[in-house]
């Protein structure tokens, strides 16, 4: 019997058990996708199985090895899969980030990340094929006590893949450690809406970068000595994300099992009690209670102070969500939730124990609803998508779907009011989709109305959003940075210091180069060659290609720099930016010398350095990366500084993409101010202009009798030349068509 190693100890911490006192009698670990990787991946002592099963009658079957000492253990693991052609296995999953619950668990012992080699690639599950994967443990002592880990991490910003899973045993505790900022990972008491059951966990098994983990602890196995957990597509309803939207969840990737010495027959006792809350109506308000004793533990939680309380019909779990307690019939904390509760806890021994008491406070919504903005469908000029400042609860009296109380008004001297065709709102999200009978004009300004009874939100005050309410449209798109715009960068890893991204720094010295920028280590399959023709995520031709190679280490580069200018005419505080495109593998993106964006890096308040690789490994065939901010403070009326930091993946990576484009949403015409920009490429220039009306003209020499003359050949597309650089020198300008 020996006490749990320190590297997998973290998860008692994590899961509110640091200050019990255990000791192992064995834990066991197993690393799925090793195959084909380096034997220094994968620690000493810990099986391969594969975790997808091979076949359906049974899938790998084998014993356990004590991950502590190397011995085989009398404890067998068999995977086993039904459902159509069975699970997939798709491609490489990524590792969890460094210190993170799942990453200080596995460290040095499981590869949680991996590379895609046949039939070893991170595990699929179908829901459309009713694919259920089943992992049991056999052979199990039932005197003993057992605890599981396991985590799944595609990565790649996969928000919609979940998974959800299941475990069958005689009794068990929930331990799960959520991660995540916006909770990736809940059961039924941290998140009533999900329609979980008790023993299931859901997890976002393809964002899981953070390293949540699924977890039980004081598993009894049934008495032949087995219990299972079962894997399966999540297609419900989740916090963020959109699962039911998900082709497909992922299986675990990397599991461990202990064995916990149970010690002698003991009462129950509390070993973390209680804590009180106080949260704002419309959050689910969770009480948490960690107990020890001899199995089962029976829970029950009361209303009011020991020994007068009064029991709560089905608070019978460790974890208790304080909703619906004077019935308001919601899955949410409302203030008539509030008051004092403790939990009763009796055993296969007496005496049973009881909680201290603590107080719940539910502080009431007195906020009304709002419109906060209104953006529309680029594909589709008839629609137009409301974002409301929370829930609203939805009439009765149809007052909500009335065409004619949303009318959509022209705001210029041209146009009219356009009247609705459907309107779509889903319960409990904050949008409401609008379809119009006629399309609007894309250059003109619009101003939508609610003129119908006030619509109310959730709350138990019925809070109402006044009528009319109005909002007008972020609509009027202008492209303040196009994809081949110009970009000073540097990619000779030299740290250009902390302050790099200030409007301040002085980057004259650093390269100019027009976007978007790619390096790919033998391109086309030429030995040698670094750069592709075309880049992927339909960013279009190559525009600059940089180095992949540090001349600094002679292997990859790391971290590579690019700053560039625009003019704004519009007016910020009513302005939404909309980014697109591709961090080949991740990005921090700054406005005006403010963070504004991160992606596939460790999350803020992580220190980002020249040095920090990104856990994410962006794939060729992955989809473009996206994202908006409603009026943002950093962004100003006039010039305007983006700065960018590109990071790779490892030293070993094959590939950077660099190619960024902004969209300026906004509410009135905003006036574009010309520009023209001028990059050496090999032995021609191009020539970029926008908006790019007009005609190139050239002169070689400039006076003010010059003559200019029009330029007849190497025309790219509107407002886009590329010429060749064999001239000592040469002026151009733009005319009028």
């Amino acid at each position: 019997m020996r006490a749990l190693r320190l590297s997998a100890a973290g998860l008692f911490a994590s899961a509110m058990l640091a200050s019990a006192q255990f000791a192992t009698n064995w834990v066991a670990f197993n690393d799925h996708n090793n195959t084909g990787m380096p034997a220094a991946t994968t620690g000493p002592n810990v099986t391969l199985y594969h975790l997808g099963g091979l076949t359906s009658g049974g899938g790998p079957i084998g014993p356990l090895t004590n991950q502590l000492n190397g011995q085989q253990l009398p404890a067998t693991l068999v995977v086993s899969w039904t459902g159509g052609d069975g699970p997939d296995n798709f491609g490489a999953s990524d590792d969890a980030i460094m210190d993170s619950p799942a990453e200080l668990l596995f460290r040095n012992i499981v590869d949680i990340g991996g590379v895609a080699v046949a039939d070893e690639g991170i595990i699929g599950l179908r829901s459309s094929e009713s694919n259920v994967v089943s992992i049991t443990f056999s052979n199990l002592d039932t005197s003993q006590r057992y605890l599981f880990r396991g985590t799944s991490a595609r990565g790649n910003n996969y928000n919609d893949r979940w998974g959800v899973f299941t475990i069958q045993a005689q009794s068990f505790v929930d331990a799960h450690v959520d991660a995540s900022p916006n909770q990736n990972i809940f059961t039924a008491d941290t998140f009533p809406g999900g329609g979980l059951s008790l023993g299931q966990v859901a997890l976002n098994s393809g964002e899981n970068r953070v390293g949540s983990l699924v977890g039980w602890n004081d598993i009894v196995p049934f008495p032949d000595g087995t219990f299972t957990i079962m894997e399966e597509q999540f297609i419900g309803t989740a916090p963020f994300g959109n699962p039911a939207a998900g082709p497909y969840g992922y299986g675990m990737n990397a599991i461990m099992l202990a064995e916990i010495f149970s010690g002698p027959p003991s009462a129950p006792s509390i070993v973390v009690q209680p804590v009180g809350i106080t949260n704002s109506e419309g959050q689910i308000a969770v009480l948490r209670v960690v107990a020890t004793g001899t199995p089962p533990l029976n829970f029950q939680w009361l209303q009011g102070t020991p020994p007068n309380g009064v029991p709560i019909p089905g608070a019978t779990r460790p974890t208790f969500a304080v909703t619906n307690i004077a019935g308001s019939g919601q899955t949410w904390s409302v203030p008539s939730d509030s008051g004092d509760y403790y939990v009763f806890i009796n055993g296969a021994l007496a005496p049973p124990v009881t909680s201290s008491a603590v107080h719940v406070q539910i502080n009431a919504d007195t906020n009304a609803p709002a419109m906060l903005y209104a953006t529309c469908t680029a594909t589709n000029l008839a629609e137009v998508l409301i974002t409301l400042s929370e829930p609203i609860a939805v009439p009765t009296d149809g007052r909500l779907t009335d065409s004619f109380n949303w009318p959509l008004e022209a705001l210029g001297t041209i146009g009219g009011v356009i009247d609705a065709l459907t309107i779509a709102y889903t319960p409990g999200s904050t949008n409401i989709l609008i379809t119009y009978a006629a399309p609007r004009d894309p250059g003109q300004a619009y101003k939508l109305s609610y003129i119908g009874e006030p619509l109310t939100d959730r709350s138990a005050a019925a809070n109402p959003m006044p009528s009319p309410s109005t909002v007008v449209l972020n609509c009027l798109e202008t492209e303040v940075i196009s994809l081949t715009a110009a970009w000073r960068y540097q990619d000779d890893d030299i740290d250009p210091g902390p302050a790099w991204f200030a409007n301040s720094f002085d980057d004259s010295s650093w390269t100019t180069g027009a976007g978007p920028f790619d390096a790919k280590r033998n391109a086309a399959g030429i030995a040698g060659a670094n750069c592709r023709d075309d880049t992927l995520y339909n960013l279009g031709s190559v525009g600059t290609c940089i180095n992949l190679e540090s001349p600094v280490t002679l292997t990859n580069l790391i971290t590579s720099y690019f700053r560039t200018r625009f003019d704004f005419g519009g007016t910020p505080s009513t302005t939404i930016l909309q980014l697109s495109g591709k961090f080949d593998d991740g990005a921090v993106v700054y406005l005006n010398g403010v963070e504004l964006w991160r992606l596939g890096l460790p999350p803020a308040p992580a220190a980002i350095g020249h040095s920090t690789t990104a856990p994410r490994n962006v794939g060729d065939p992955e989809g473009q990366d996206t994202a908006q901010f409603n009026f943002p403070p950093a962004l100003l009326a006039g010039e305007n500084h983006l700065a960018v930091a590109l990071h790779q993946n490892s030293l070993t990576s094959s590939d950077l993409t660099m190619g960024l484009r902004i969209l300026a949403l906004s509410q009135t015409p905003v006036a574009v101010r010309p520009s023209l920009t001028i990059v050496r490429e090999g032995t021609n220039v191009r020539i970029r202009w926008t908006p790019t009306v007009g005609v190139l003209r050239s002169t070689d020499v400039l006076t003010t009798n010059s003559i200019w003359q029009d330029q007849t050949t190497g025309q790219v597309a509107p407002g886009d030349y590329l010429i060749p650089a064999n001239q000592a020198r040469r002026f151009y300008t733009i005319r009028s068509p």
